[in-house]
């Protein structure tokens, strides 16, 4: 058996706790990291920036460190240049720069330092700090002050949180910022899942930005749907209601179909709209043909009431000239015509399916009367063959009871001699 290694002493036995600094009665704001939070005496601030709101004329003043913005990984270019020069610059004789930003940019402007500082990572922030808003004015401090890391940091974070949950969130944001690059971004993801996205949010769009998407290449959409969401659009904004702006989101080429339900009231924001002149109409003569399409599906225009209607428009027209003198466009006249050319239409297509199906049908019978007559030919055919058999068969049964017949006599006559032969 080996002898056990010996064990000595740590330094715990001769340099104990209680010795020197350690006892000493420190400060807590000794223990915090640098931040600009911290009293510039304490932390030894030696530049000064001072914010002012442009939107609130707020001003905010922030006791922060050369060191740290114009040095380092996450530095700003815009100080680290403006520490450095050598112009005689107010700014570098008041060690203090002046901003002013508008209400978002100075309401993120802290995250910016903190992130500086190091004291936090755009990972570990919630969506109740960080949300499209926030990113994007991130994205545009980031840029302003020349801020690689960060910039890098956002991108980042928008690649991730960038959905079709988020997409009309960041496609506002980054229109309002003159975001360019992610506002096209968010607009084609957008575009792309426009029927997935919340309706609420989509409703919620500003004009220019419902147009933009409405106009994006990238739209997949069906087209009943697409004028869904566009009526319930102007519904929600009644105030945006124009014929070009009608004419323009209902364009023919992106919504041909309109669906039952939403027609009537599409012809009802026509006549809101109070159109009078001749070429306003011809801008809403393609929207009002398409619902009246849809008004008039297969076999309902037979149960419409053309005299009916007609009555009622001339009731109306009477009303019109009787209030006013000027030839104008009368939208009852234009909607009654269009819902007449519809019903044409609609009559015409109904007219070809069916001489189409009866054309069919006539194809259909010929060919079986022609599968029949093959058949009938087949059948005679091999009834003559049966015919010709049977009688063949036949022949060959007289021959044979011939043969029988004659093969008795013999056999009689050889009996009969026989039995000559034997008396």
């Amino acid at each position: 058996m080996s002898p056990s290694s010996p064990t000595f002493p740590t330094g715990e036995a001769y340099f104990g706790e209680d010795d020197e600094i350690l006892t000493s009665k420190l400060h807590a704001e000794e223990f915090q990291p640098l931040s600009w939070r911290v009293d510039p005496e304490i932390s030894h601030s030696d530049w000064t920036i001072v914010m002012t709101n442009s939107e609130t004329g707020a001003k905010q003043t922030f006791h922060v460190h050369k060191n740290i913005l114009g040095v380092g990984p996450r530095k700003c270019r815009y100080f680290s240049t403006l520490f450095v020069t050598i112009a005689d610059v107010v700014e570098k004789q008041e060690s203090t720069s002046r901003l002013d930003l508008a209400g978002p940019y100075a309401d993120t402007f802290p995250i910016l330092l903190d992130f500086c500082y190091s004291l936090t990572d755009l990972n570990d922030l919630t969506h109740d700090v960080l949300d499209a808003l926030t990113v994007v004015a991130l994205r545009h401090l980031a840029r302003y002050f020349d801020c690689a890391a960060l910039m890098r940091k956002t991108n980042d974070f928008v690649r991730r949180d960038l959905s079709v949950a988020t997409g009309p969130q960041y496609l506002v944001a980054a229109a309002r910022y003159q975001d360019v690059r992610l506002e096209e971004a968010a607009r084609n993801l957008c575009a792309e899942h426009f029927a997935v996205l919340s309706r609420k949010q989509v409703l919620e769009l500003p004009v220019d930005q419902f147009q933009s998407l409405l106009a994006s290449p990238s739209l997949n959409c069906d087209s009943k749907y697409l004028a869904s969401v566009t009526l319930a659009f102007f519904q929600q904004h009644p105030e945006i209601l124009t014929v070009s702006r009608l004419s323009h989101l209902t364009d023919e080429h992106k919504m041909p179909l309109i669906g039952k339900v939403d027609a009537p009231t599409y012809l009802d924001l026509i006549r809101k709209l109070s159109v009078t002149a001749t070429e306003e109409w011809n801008m809403l003569r393609s929207l009002c043909l398409r619902c009246s399409k849809a008004l008039v599906k297969k076999k309902e225009w037979l149960s419409w009431d053309v005299q009916a209607e007609g009555q009622i428009h001339c009731l109306t027209a009477n009303e019109s000239a009787n209030q006013s003198t000027a030839t104008t466009v009368q939208p009852e006249a234009e909607i009654l015509v269009s819902r007449l050319v519809a019903s044409l239409i609609e009559a015409r297509r109904d007219y070809h399916d069916e001489s189409s199906r009866l054309k069919a049908q006539v194809e259909s019978l010929t060919i079986k009367l022609a599968d029949m007559i093959t058949m009938k030919d087949k059948l005679q055919n091999a009834n003559q063959e049966l015919q010709s058999k049977t009688s063949a068969q036949k022949k060959q049964i007289e021959s044979l009871n011939d043969k029988v017949s004659s093969y008795r006599k013999k056999v009689k006559e050889q009996q009969r001699k026989h039995w000559s032969d034997s008396l």
